[in-house]
């Protein structure tokens, strides 16, 4: 290298360390970690002067932010050789907080001993605060690869015999003993990167005579790679065929180690320019000359290749409303030595960008500006984010106002509120009255809110929850206590990981609370309303239950007396048929009150739709042979369906009477199945009746509309139907009818499918099998307090000649006769005077030779929840009334086992 190049080298070294000393923090450190130098950038930066650093340790800049784990991660890296890269945040001499990018380099002696640790910083602070710019990072670089002697070998190309001295093997990674001198060894200690380039090195020197020079790495066995470089020449023959290769193998690692990390050094410093879209440059703008770096290009726009920089282009390039102040800037910096601007710039594509130019200026003899040597950074984003960061806090003030909130911010240390929005009008204060501590903010907290909104706020403040949601009653001046709705978070942490600031967004909820507090109350007075009407219903189901049990009872008796003439028949007949409507429409009143209250319960389960048919269509057979009415069905095996049986085999018996009641002379009533677009089963009852209009078919399904056919003689009570769609809702079914004027109707049932087959029908027991008993006779008692019923009770049992019954008008009564007569079962009105059917049932269970004694409770409570605390208090069956004579005979027939 001539004196002219170490001049230019050097000069250049010169301006470049300038240039990153305006950026960059450097220091030095030696063995114990004591600073032996600090540049002045580290100075500026830290607020500390040089004196106060040297023979410090780095710790005076330790901020509390990071974890001991984390520098112990610094120490142990930096101190086994490695090089470690990373963002700190320290605290400057003033006790504010800055972040920094650094890079701890050991720096080793010639032993490979680390003497010194050098590290060199940019700070990141305002990258870090906006959080759009990106960090640079610095990658960790393995350096410092030992020093190594020299060895020598030969190759006998034509045995393949290789010989090296015993320094070779070290430089491989290997003691002399550890590896075997051969070609292939060498091969597989080259670096799989470079074998291609060195076998073809080795094979282009035999076979062309090309001088053997090369560097390259290799692979030691415990992955350590190293740099060697290789000499070696061919000795032929007198024909010039080769005969032996000699050469040479000297460790250049730390050369290399040296261009690596200068190439290195210029690499990060690149990365860390792109990364921060910044570049340097060097105009002399006396020859109009400007040389800067490849990520200038990039912030300007233009192709290296095409493209050459000038002080000319480079002002071209400037926003024609920004030149005057980037001129002005230069014409500052030759009487302060600094140049510092920022300005836009036009890409040729016509986009504009915003930079901040940094540079040092020179100037000759006579104070002229001569050059600059500077930086340039793209900082577009970081503006653009600005720009954003205005526009959103713009936009937040507006919809705070908008929607009339309050912004409620506490400075934590200070402990300080300061409100924005429409706080002050929310609570009827006046800006300057507003309180300003959080002591005094509390004093309008409602008192049975206080000891929450405090507890919440002391947790925040403590740092162990970052956002909290509360409501609050606020006092308001005028109005009194306002609701409030808080949602806050907490903001700008310190070091310890507790919050600096509280923020919250306070919206006024008042009218929303006003509006919960009615439908609360309104739920309320429907409960309530609910509650009046089921004790209603059950009041009058028991009042009419009463009578209804003697017209029925007596009337199901005559019915059974075959000494009546026709004409009384007849009158019986009427009036069985009248009491089943009156009890019919009890039931089905109380069955749309139950499911209009929601209190209906379901036992929703997979259901095989053909024994339920079968069993419907052999119910109503007799009356649709009556009725000359002709009943079938096509169903074929089809998937159960998901539902109610119970209820299924209500809703299937509605639709189906109701077609034959309804159905013209010699009409029929067909059945079939299907699956709708929507994969539900589909069950179609086909009638042949007169029709429906299609603008009134709707009112069907109204409690109470028969659409005129209560005109007729055909008995109905107009609930069936909107029971039967309620029903079928509640188990996620549907019904749907289309019905034609003259020919008849369609009601078509849809219910999900269970995925079960059907099973085959179950064998049914015909109503009118007669139990046959001839045992010992069975006593009876019944303890009653209306003598309609115990004459009733009585003559029913008659039908049982081997049963005796004894009856009892009170429960005292029958408590004695029961002790005295030990009957076999015991049949007990619930309501009876002075002692209920459940106080006589608890007695019972306590009395020898009565507590396992069988009772059934006979009664004119029949809701469902009555039926179901009978059961659950231990009676063996619950008979409702009206009694229905097979009903009572099967069921004391079921419990004494006579049947």
């Amino acid at each position: 290298m001539s004196v002219l190049e170490r001049w230019d080298f050097a000069h250049h070294a010169a301006i470049e360390h300038d240039v990153l000393d305006q950026h960059a923090i450097v220091s030095v450190a030696d063995r114990a970690g004591r600073i032996v130098y600090v540049n002045d950038r580290f100075c500026v930066v830290s607020g500390y002067q040089r004196e106060e650093l040297l023979g410090q340790n780095h710790r005076v800049l330790k901020s509390g932010h990071h974890t001991p784990e984390f520098y112990a991660d610094i120490w142990k890296t930096i101190s086994n050789g490695e090089i470690w890269h990373g963002e700190i945040c320290n605290q400057r001499k003033d006790g504010n907080l800055y972040w920094v990018s650094s890079t701890i380099q050991p720096i080793k002696n010639e032993k490979g001993v680390i003497t010194h640790y050098f590290s060199i910083r940019t700070e990141i602070t305002e990258l870090k605060n906006a959080e759009a710019l990106n960090r640079q990072y610095e990658e960790r670089l393995r350096r410092g690869q030992r020093y190594a002697n020299i060895g020598t070998w030969e190759w006998q190309i034509n045995t393949g015999e290789l010989f090296w001295t015993e320094g070779i093997g070290p430089l491989f990674g290997y003691q002399r003993v550890d590896i075997e001198a051969s070609y292939d060894n060498f091969l597989n200690a080259v670096h799989p990167d470079d074998r291609a380039k060195v076998e073809a090195a080795v094979n282009n020197c035999v076979e062309n005579d090309t001088p053997y020079e090369i560097e390259h790495r290799v692979v030691w066995p415990d992955g350590t790679v190293r740099w060697l470089l290789e000499r070696g020449a061919v000795t032929r023959d007198e024909e010039g065929k080769p005969l032996r290769m000699l050469g040479v193998v000297q460790d250049i690692d730390n050369r290399k180690r040296t261009e690596l990390a200068l190439s290195e050094r210029e690499r990060q410093l690149s990365e860390a320019q792109k990364i921060a879209k910044m570049g340097h440059w060097n105009a002399n703008l006396v020859t109009g000359e400007l040389d800067w770096s490849d990520q200038i290009f990039d912030i300007f726009g233009q192709d290296p290749q095409s493209f050459t920089p000038t002080v000319t282009s480079f002002f071209d390039a400037v926003h024609p409303e920004d030149r005057e102040r980037v001129r002005e800037s230069q014409i500052e910096a030759a009487s302060n030595g600094r140049q510092d601007v920022t300005h836009r710039i036009v890409r040729p594509d016509g986009s504009v960008r915003h930079v901040h130019e940094l540079a040092r200026a020179e100037v000759d003899e006579d104070g002229k500006l001569v050059r600059l040597v500077g930086t340039i950074q793209d900082i577009t984003d970081q503006f653009e984010a600005g720009q954003r960061l205005r526009r959103t806090e713009e936009l937040f003030a507006f919809a705070v106002d908008g929607a009339g909130d309050g912004v409620w911010e506490w400075n934590v240390q200070a402990d300080e509120i300061t409100f924005a929005g429409q706080y002050a009008s929310m609570l009827g204060i006046s800006p300057g009255n507003l309180p300003g501590s959080l002591t005094a903010w509390m004093a309008l907290v409602h008192p049975d809110d206080y000891e929450h909104v405090k507890e919440t706020l002391a947790k925040s403040a403590g740092g162990s929850i970052r956002t909290f949601n509360c409501e609050v009653r606020l006092y308001h001046r005028t109005e009194g206590y306002k609701w409030v709705l808080c949602r806050g978070t907490a903001t700008d942490y310190r070091p310890d990981g507790k919050p600096l600031r509280i923020v919250a967004i306070h919206t006024d909820i008042s009218d929303r609370k006003r509006a919960e507090l009615a439908l609360i109350t309104a739920r309320e007075e429907a409960e309530k309303a609910n509650r009046a009407k089921s004790d209603f219903l059950s009041s009058m189901s028991h009042e009419l239950r009463t009578p209804l049990n003697s017209i029925l009872g007596f009337a199901q008796l005559l019915e059974m007396d075959e000494t009546l003439s026709e004409d009384n028949k007849d009158n019986v007949q009427e009036i069985s048929r009248a009491g089943r409507h009156l009890l019919a429409l009890i039931n089905e009143v109380l069955d749309l009150a139950k499911i209009e209250s929601e209190n209906y319960t379901f036992s929703i389960e997979p259901v095989s739709v053909g024994p339920i048919v079968e069993d419907c269509l052999g119910l109503l057979n007799p009356v649709a042979k009556i009725n000359n009415i002709r009943l079938d069905h096509r169903l074929e095996t089809c998937p159960a369906v998901l539902s109610d049986q119970t209820r299924l085999k209500q809703i299937l018996l509605n639709i189906l009477s109701n077609a034959i009641k309804y159905n013209r002379p010699g009409g029929s009533v067909e059945l079939s199945c299907g699956l709708s677009e929507d994969g539900l089963y589909q069950l179609r009852i086909i009638d042949t009746g007169a029709g429906i209009p299609e603008d009134r078919i709707d009112e069907m399904f109204e409690p109470f509309n028969r659409l005129g056919a209560e005109h007729s003689g055909i008995e109905g009570t107009g609930i069936g139907l909107a029971i039967t769609r309620k029903l079928l809702e509640l188990m996620n079914g549907r019904i749907s009818v289309q019905s034609t004027l003259g020919k008849g109707s369609v009601f078509t049932i849809e219910l999900p499918i269970a995925g079960v087959e059907e099973k085959a029908p179950a064998e049914h027991v015909k109503a009118d099998q007669k139990p046959v008993y001839d045992g010992d006779m069975k006593t009876i008692l019944y303890i009653e307090d209306n003598v309609s019923n115990v004459k009733l009770f009585k003559q029913i049992m008659e039908k049982r000649p081997l049963f005796n019954v004894v009856t009892a008008h009170d429960p005292y009564l029958g408590l004695d006769l029961a002790r005295s007569s030990k009957p076999d079962l015991i049949c007990v009105d619930i309501n009876l005077p002075g002692l209920s059917g459940y106080d006589l049932l608890e007695i019972l269970k306590f009395e020898d030779g009565l507590k396992d004694c069988p009772v059934i409770a006979v009664s004119a409570n029949a809701m469902p929840k009555d039926i179901r605390k009978g059961i659950d208090a231990g009676f063996s069956d619950y008979i409702t009334k009206p009694l229905d004579v097979s009903g009572l005979l099967h069921a004391v027939d079921h419990v004494l086992g006579t049947g």
